[in-house]
């Protein structure tokens, strides 16, 4: 299959286990970098620190907060 995602920068929410994580590995098969927000607690994702952020998607400021760390580590969200 090919998405033409590669170097993209993807953000995926509930991306640490079930279809989301099948989601964050088809992306990472088609060469796509997808950082993954869940309330998975960060210890317990099978990602990076960089690719993964731990967030309750009902915390503005901490949403806030992890798309400009994102922003900073990867200078684009695709």
């Amino acid at each position: 299959m090919n998405l033409e995602l590669a170097d993209r920068v993807i953000l995926v929410t509930g991306g640490a286990s079930g279809i989301g994580e099948s989601i964050v590995n088809t992306l990472e098969d088609e060469g796509a970098i997808p950082v993954v927000l869940d309330l998975k607690p960060a210890s317990e994702s099978p990602f990076d620190s960089r690719q993964y952020k731990e967030l309750d998607l009902n915390d503005e400021s901490g949403l806030v907060k992890h798309l400009e760390a994102i922003h900073e580590d990867f200078a684009r969200i695709d």
